[in-house]
């Protein structure tokens, strides 16, 4: 609920196999029977293999599951063969750690050249090309610029997930903002020929800058969906001891705001912390609405909607 800067992404130690290829076999003890032997079922990228007797020590995200490192580890590989590959699109996206349902996660890698080059054409990838191209070096690998990612992004996902991008983009969920709101709208609003110019901008224009987490989004955009009127995100709120509080989304007018809680919630020390801040909401006359992933939406929503209701026939002149 305390209103938070942006940490820089914490990185943590992450042992993986070394990956060895034709030009480096003679260096570890591999012999060109090493690749030719094994089945191509096996293969997850041509030339490159990753050692079962060696390992070395790559620094990523705290926040990391096990699909984004599935991923992260066939990119390496692709990578060691062919250094100078950028990769992009929904590879991209799920690297950098935007929030893309499941079933666009891993999969074929997406890797780009210039629009003058020539596709990548290797199993288990989706070659691209387009002058849209600005790598960034990321986790050791080459990713596309996310501004570019983006575009890349508009013709692949829905509006509400688009909306769920711009907030983490702009937002402080997976460590600082990549861009700000304004430069981002004004970004996809003046670049031309793309697919899904028109549901970008929309999404753009309903995202909104400060938002912590993808479940926040989800509420917002519900609330709105529900025909209720937009609450503001992390409104600064003074209690009674002069301290200040930013909860997750609210409606100071009406006194109701509303807390997402998280799996960070539990922890000892956050959820002392919540109970004394709501206690202190609460004495201000607030009305706290708490939700959690278990709780139905139309229990918190139709708790959101008579709090709307009555509180605004209480605050009116």
């Amino acid at each position: 609920m305390h209103r938070r800067r942006a940490a820089p992404i914490r990185a943590t130690p992450l042992e993986l196999p070394r990956i060895i290829t034709r030009s480096t076999a003679e260096e570890t003890g591999h012999t060109p029977y090493f690749f030719d032997s094994t089945p191509l079922a096996e293969r997850s990228i041509y030339g490159a293999h990753e050692s079962a007797s060696s390992s070395e020590t790559v620094l990523v995200p705290e926040w990391v599951d096990d699909g984004w490192i599935e991923t992260y580890r066939r990119a390496r590989q692709l990578a060691a063969v062919h250094p100078a590959a950028v990769f992009c699109s929904l590879t991209a996206a799920e690297l950098y750690g935007l929030p893309l349902p499941a079933r666009h996660r891993g999969g074929a890698l997406h890797v780009l050249t210039r629009a003058t080059g020539n596709r990548t054409r290797m199993r288990n990838t989706i070659g691209h090309r387009s002058d849209r191209l600005l790598a960034r070096s990321v986790h050791d690998l080459q990713l596309n610029h996310p501004a570019y990612v983006l575009l890349e992004l508009a013709g692949l996902l829905d509006r509400w997930t688009l909306v769920r991008v711009c907030d983490a983009i702009v937002g402080g969920w997976n460590g600082p903002p990549m861009t700000t709101i304004d430069d981002l709208r004004a970004f996809v609003a003046t670049q031309h020929r793309y697919t899904g110019k028109r549901t970008l901008v929309d999404a753009a224009a309903s995202a909104r800058a400060d938002v912590d987490s993808p479940k926040e989004t989800d509420v917002r955009l519900t609330i709105v969906r529900a025909g209720l009127p937009e609450p503001e995100v992390h409104p600064e709120i003074r209690l009674a001891s002069g301290h200040h509080v930013f909860p997750d989304l609210g409606y100071r007018r009406e006194r109701v705001v509303l807390e997402y809680e998280g799996r960070h919630h539990r922890k000892k020390g956050q959820w002392d912390y919540d109970i004394e801040r709501y206690d202190d909401l609460r004495d201000i006359g607030y009305l706290v609405i708490r939700i959690t992933s278990t709780t139905p939406e139309s229990t918190w929503l139709g708790k959101l909607e008579r709090a709307l209701e009555t509180r605004q026939v209480v605050t009116d002149p």
